[in-house]
């Protein structure tokens, strides 16, 4: 401890090993009450008689108090210096913290975007499967979809996808799917049903397109939630749709309020749209009897692209 005293400067070593103390003595009302005392003895000291105190003392006395007052209003000054100093240090490191952090979620946003052509390979090759083959390819799509959602946010972040059932009045959310990165191990803790919860916005998000999609951070007021009671700062909801047809909801949070920004929500969205594309060839599977009838406009454009290269292999051929 010696040496890293002796390559302390003055202004250092004052502030490492007294700061605390001298802070201490101004919050505790210590500098106050003694600078109190000091001036009232020294108003009495001129008030007493010449008989009962020579010229000479009293000149000493007032001297030794005045100096005493100085000191505690010195010290008092320099308390405000160092709460200052160290409310301004803890302003930067939190904003420092905050960048990082916000790097560190770009970071994560742009490593993401080999994860969304990763998903996207996937949902591709779901098109050329069928049966049991394509109902497990689908749950892996649904997988990679929430641990990309995740790994987009960086650490401290959970994504989920819920399925949508019912009508408008009735509709749950439920069956959810979800992964976490490092940081989090809370799971998904209950159904989203409407009747039980009809003022949660995820509701109207339904109903608007993905581009829509808002995102929510800590302290600002969600119908129906307590931010105190979360593991997470910030949330974004995404619904997975393909025209008219809604297949469920891609939500996403994190524990960090500034990891959800332009890039993140773009990749979100992106991810969202590879989900709506695989279900809806699930669905157009589903009723292919019915043909385009139920069809969404994701797979519609996938089956035009597929007879528009079958027609030039036949031009090609002749």
């Amino acid at each position: 401890m010696a040496e890293n005293a002796k390559r302390l400067s003055p202004k250092e070593w004052f502030v490492t090993y007294l700061g605390d103390l001298i802070t201490w003595l101004k919050g505790s009302w210590v500098l106050s009450i003694a600078s109190f005392v000091f001036t009232v003895l020294l108003v009495s000291v001129q008030a007493i008689p010449a008989e009962h105190l020579s010229g000479r003392r009293r000149v000493a006395i007032t001297i030794g108090l005045g100096a005493l007052i100085a000191i505690t209003v010195l010290i008092d000054k320099i308390a405000d210096l160092i709460e200052k100093r160290e409310k301004s240090r803890n302003e930067e490191d939190v904003q420092s913290r905050a960048d990082r952090l916000l790097r560190a979620s770009e970071e994560a946003a742009r490593n993401s975007v080999s994860d969304l052509n990763a998903l996207l390979e996937t949902a591709h090759e779901l098109a050329f499967l069928a049966g049991a083959s394509r109902a497990n390819q689908m749950t892996a799509v649904r997988k990679e979809s929430v641990r990309s959602a995740a790994h987009a946010l960086g650490p401290g972040a959970r994504a989920t996808y819920y399925t949508l059932e019912g009508a408008p009045g009735r509709r749950r959310l439920d069956h959810p799917v979800h992964a976490v990165s490092y940081g989090r191990d809370d799971r998904p803790d209950r159904p989203f049903v409407e009747t039980d919860f009809p003022e949660l916005n995820i509701w109207g998000a339904l109903t608007r397109s993905d581009t829509e999609a808002q995102v929510f951070r800590e302290p600002e007021h969600v119908p129906g939630l307590d931010w105190e009671r979360k593991p997470y700062a910030t949330f974004i909801n995404i619904p997975v749709k393909a025209g008219p047809l809604v297949f469920g909801m891609l939500s996403a949070n994190s524990a960090h309020p500034e990891s959800v920004g332009e890039p993140q929500r773009a990749v979100l969205i992106g991810i969202a749209r590879a989900l709506a594309l695989t279900e809806s060839m699930i669905l157009g599977s589903a009723t292919a009897s019915n043909q385009r009838d139920a069809m969404s406009a994701a797979s519609d454009t996938l089956q035009g692209i597929e007879e528009l290269e079958r027609e030039n292999e036949q031009e090609a051929s002749k």
